[in-house]
């Protein structure tokens, strides 16, 4: 790779944003950040609690649909204060991030809604 090269090209948009999805599922913040948005839709469980809890498929369907109706910046607010909160360098996240990455897969469509949203902005 050389300087200024994109760390990932794709060719088509669809699949760039196929592309982001997967890569919610596989980084840190990603899987932690499909869990505390589906925390938002819970009314049920504590945004902290999420962590343990089986994902509930009627509140990652909210949350995908949430995510078409805010703004860029408020998803990014949101994944900046989870990274700080959550998995920053002052916390212990080895469990939050286990627990998170056990059920990425079952947030997938809440990654795919992400992807949509952002993918323009983000593949420009």
């Amino acid at each position: 790779m050389t300087l200024g090269q994109p760390l990932i090209t794709r060719s088509k948009k669809t699949d760039m944003n196929v592309g982001f999805a997967d890569e919610l599922i596989e980084s840190p913040i990603g899987v932690v950040l499909l869990a505390e948005l589906e925390a938002m839709q819970r009314p049920d469980v504590l945004r902290r609690e999420i962590q343990v809890k089986a994902p509930d498929t009627h509140a990652v369907d909210r949350a995908a649909e949430w995510v078409g109706t805010v703004t860029v910046g408020r998803i990014l607010c949101e994944a900046v204060q989870i990274a700080e909160w959550e998995i920053g360098p002052h916390v212990g996240g080895a469990s939050v991030l286990a627990s998170a990455y056990r059920w990425a897969d079952q947030r997938r469509p809440i990654a795919v809604a992400l992807a949509a949203r952002l993918g323009d902005a983000l593949h420009e």
